[in-house]
């Protein structure tokens, strides 16, 4: 599976990246949604992780611009986050068919979370 992990932090996007490729899983990172978007347009992306805490309504309406366009990628989605998010927020995430990860959490929630993921349609996405 090819991850896209967007996180504006440093370290999370190095740790989060080196879990799943530990796993077998191709990763790219991007510190923001603009950087993001890049990277889905130029590259086959089969999932994301994003933090969402710093992204805003910016990373909220990019990911509902994936959706429209890519409806199977956000449902699998993983969108970590503080729990200050609005009822309408976390609607629209659902909508969408994206998990919502409240943090804190470990990295193996995380790696679960994903692995639930890519098995929704029966079978495991094998690692790219």
């Amino acid at each position: 599976m090819r991850l896209l992990i967007v996180d504006d932090e440093p370290l999370a996007r190095s740790l989060i990246s080196h879990a799943f490729e530990s796993d077998g899983h191709a990763c790219r990172t991007a510190e923001s949604v603009g950087e993001a978007a890049n990277l889905i347009a130029a590259e086959r992306i089969d999932g994301i992780v994003i933090d969402m805490e710093h992204q805003g309504e910016p990373g909220m309406s990019w990911l509902e611009r994936v959706f429209y366009k890519r409806p199977s990628l956000t449902r699998k989605t993983v969108v970590a986050t503080t729990g200050d998010l609005t009822a309408d927020d976390r609607r629209r995430i659902a909508r969408m068919g994206a998990v919502l990860l409240l943090k804190p959490f470990s990295l193996e929630t995380l790696r679960s979370v994903v692995l639930d993921l890519t098995t929704r349609s029966g079978r495991p996405t094998r690692p790219a």
